[in-house]
């Protein structure tokens, strides 16, 4: 190219000077000579010849696609393969972050893997194309230890760690306040199996001892009725050690799981609330260790100023006053509000006064919760307004008169979700409320000086993948055209998410609040009518229904009054067969009866399937279609627990996998499917699996089974714990997912099985 423009001014240049006309020497000779009459000289019209720029090219190599991850995403692990593709032909090589990619055909798919570091990473590519090189953005991923629900959390003393307990995933996690960087304490598996936690309440820090208190309804599979476990996790090895035994013959252990747990180095106690009560724990070595005394109650010491029955207590320890600071909610409805202060002092023990309550004097409270106090004069506290869990107000207490003020209106702007708290600290060294949030995964922080919020450790930034609180995620559908993902929210909606620029529309609502629950039974992009079909019981009957893709406009395909054919009780799920017909699972009596569906009609004609050698009540909960549409595949959930694949020529069944088949000594079975999409090339089947908690991947050919997206702790909520929807991109060879148990959309590619979170 450099080349080229040389030359290209070169010739210019002597164009130019051409222009100028030719030598000097015959008018000299003229005007030499008196007698030579010089003749008029009509100078011709001086045309400039045209000059054409040459167009610079771009490089094509800006034409890198990424497949895999998007834009924007999370993950766990601390190293990523980028996969891409380009229709670029002139490409010489690819580095993503300094990373050489590697292709088998020449770019037109390559990927790399590359380190990533605690936080935000960009994936940045350098294309080489002949001597030119040039760099481009494709996006980037976070890299931490994801949270699914923060609750309770601890910090230590000059603030610089801080420990959140993840109740769905049921571990504690530590995350450095300076750098971000989360790691697991304490899990089910870290350091070991011995004494894992299930179903968590409650978290204090012994700094000096370097241990956390947390409670724990079930241990090991132990289930202790209304007792619980109080154990204690060194925070260096994250051993785990019993503190209170609900099974022990040396005491009488009281307390169920604690709403909150408060270390009291003076005194050597732990004090503990639950369900109204408030309890002590015995924590010097020479008295009983794990001892429990229930110090203050409705009754206890007396009934005077009692606490709520059953109400939520938030406690916080006023050591320079001997007193607990008790806020009880007052069991949402049945008692009032108030804020108490419970004596410490042996004389006195558990005997309560009113700080504040609904004949004081300020702002209103509905449902407050979560007290922390920050000096001898003042408290804050959260209060949920009515029942809407985002409309958040931080109110501050004074101690003197009980007189609330809101400081912090949760109801204004981003902050009506973004203060949505399950807990809330006081970070003394920096002067700043600390509050966790489950509907965001987020840690968030609001300055004492003047009231302003701050996301501090979040899985996805807000500000890049938008606050969608998505909830009670189920079915979903794929137009991999338009590079859309559709998917059903709380039972009755749908919505979509946007896969080039993650952003979150309202697409269409299906069936109206009498009938919203668990509506939809299935969902799918039907390419031949750009539009999504749905099935479910809309109403007293069950449906076939699409959605206009251009503006969510409703037809009715088939149901009791629309085409002809038997009534149906349950549509499981539907699958485009051709151009005109198409293949409904239908629950309407067991085993499962099969459909062939005109999708113009809505007649539908029964499928003969011959059920001979089978279990005779093989029921469908989900379906899929082989590319040649030869064969449907089925997962089963109940008693025949399998995936198996019915000929559509001879109308007869195979099994390929169930509770002994194939005996090929691998124990990942099927036990609870819940969903199923066969893989890009058409040799495996996908299931989400409700009590495997993992994506599992079956060869249709063998039966042979693998477990993907799991999570490190097992037995445990899991990223792939109820996998509703499995959606396909078989040109670019990812998958997504949506799950019900942690709300969020999951991406995996194929190539690898390794996944990111998207969306939640």
């Amino acid at each position: 190219m450099k080349t080229y423009l040389g030359l290209v001014a070169t010739l210019t240049a002597t164009i130019l000077l051409s222009a100028c006309g030719g030598s000097s020497s015959s008018s000299n000779n003229a005007a030499s000579d008196p007698n030579t009459q010089i003749p008029e000289v009509t100078e011709p019209d001086a045309t400039n010849p045209e000059i054409i720029e040459p167009v610079a090219s771009e490089p094509c190599g800006d034409q890198l696609q990424l497949l895999f991850p998007l834009s924007y995403s999370a993950t766990l692990a601390n190293s990523i393969t980028v996969r891409g593709s380009s229709d670029c032909d002139t490409i010489d090589g690819i580095t993503i972050n300094g990373i050489t990619a590697t292709s088998s055909d020449d770019y037109a798919n390559w990927q790399a893997q590359i380190a990533l570091q605690p936080g935000p990473n960009t994936i940045a590519a350098s294309i080489q194309e002949g001597e030119e090189s040039h760099s481009l953005i494709l996006g980037a991923v976070e890299s931490n230890e994801l949270f699914n629900s923060p609750e309770e959390m601890a910090l230590t003393s000059d603030g610089s760690t801080l420990y959140i307990v993840d109740s769905s995933r049921r571990h504690i996690v530590k995350m450095n306040m300076a750098t971000g960087q989360r790691s697991i304490v304490s899990s089910t598996d870290y350091p070991n199996q011995n004494l894992y936690f299930g179903n968590l309440g409650g978290l204090a820090l012994n700094e000096a001892e370097g241990l956390l208190y947390i409670g724990s309804k079930y241990v090991d599979h132990v289930d202790a009725g209304t007792k619980a476990w109080v154990l204690t996790v060194d925070i260096e090895s994250g051993e785990r050690s019993v503190l209170v035994d609900p099974f022990s013959a040396d005491y009488t252990p009281l307390i169920g799981v604690p709403n909150e747990l408060v270390f009291d180095a003076t005194n050597k106690k732990l004090y503990a609330s639950e369900q109204g009560e408030i309890y002590s724990i015995e924590l010097d070595e020479s008295a009983t260790v794990g001892e429990q005394t229930l110090i203050s109650s409705s009754s206890v010491p007396n009934s005077v100023n009692p606490l709520s029955t059953h109400g939520n207590l938030s406690l916080e320890l006023d050591s320079i006053n001997q007193r607990l600071l008790v806020l009880d909610d007052g069991n949402s409805s049945s008692a009032e509000s108030q804020l108490l202060s419970v004596d410490l002092n042996p004389g006195n023990l558990g005997a309560r006064t009113v700080i504040s309550d609904a004949t004081s004097n300020g702002a209103s409270w509905d449902r407050p919760s979560s007290l922390v106090q920050v000096d001898s004069d003042y408290v804050y506290i959260t209060d949920m307004r009515s029942s809407d869990l985002d409309d958040i107000d931080i109110i501050k207490i004074e101690l003197s008169n009980g007189y609330r003020s809101i400081v912090h209106n949760g109801s204004i702007g981003a902050g009506k979700q973004l203060l949505s708290t399950s807990s809330m600290i006081f970070d003394s060294t920096n002067q700043q409320l600390l509050i966790s949030n489950i509907k965001s995964n987020g840690l968030f922080s609001l300055s004492l000086s003047d009231y302003q919020q701050s996301m501090i450790a979040y899985n996805l930034n807000p500000e890049m993948a938008g606050l969608d609180n998505l909830d009670d995620l189920k079915r979903s559908a794929l137009d991999v055209e338009n590079q859309k993902l559709y998917y059903q929210v709380e039972d009755k909606d749908i919505s979509v998410l946007d896969l080039k620029t993650l952003e979150h529309q309202a697409f269409s609502t299906v069936v109206s609040d009498e009938y919203a629950y668990s509506a939809i039974d299935s969902m799918s992009f039907d390419s031949v009518s750009n539009a999504i079909v749905v099935t479910g019981e809309f109403d007293e009957n069950a449906h076939v229904r699409s959605y206009a893709i251009v503006d969510g406009s409703e037809t009715i395909i088939s149901d009791d009054t629309t085409g002809t054919g038997d009534d149906l009780n349950e549509i499981w799920d539907w699958v485009r067969l051709n151009d005109t017909t198409a293949i409904i699972a239908d629950d309407t009596t067991s085993p499962t009866q099969y459909y062939e569906l005109d999708m113009t009609t809505g007649n539908r004609v029964l499928i003969a399937v011959d059920y001979s050698g089978m279990p005779s009540n093989l029921e469908a909960e989900d379906i899929a279609l082989s590319a040649d549409k030869n064969t449907l595949y089925i997962v089963d959930d109940s008693s025949n627990a399998g995936l198996y694949a019915l000929d559509l020529t001879s109308k007869t069944f195979t099994t390929i996998t169930d509770s002994t088949l194939p005996t090929d000594g691998n124990d990942l079975r099927l036990n609870d499917p819940e969903s199923l999409e066969l893989s890009s090339d058409g040799l495996y089947a996908y299931v989400g699996e409700n009590s495997a908690a993992y994506l599992i991947k079956v060869n249709l050919a063998t039966g042979a089974r693998e477990g993907f997206m799991g999570d490190v702790i097992t037995t445990t909520n899991s990223w792939a714990e109820r996998i509703n929807g499995i959606s396909v991109d078989t040109e670019s060879q990812v998958l997504y997912t949506t799950d019900t148990s942690t709300d969020a959309i999951m991406m995996m590619d194929e190539v690898t099985n390794e996944w990111v979170m998207i969306a939640e």
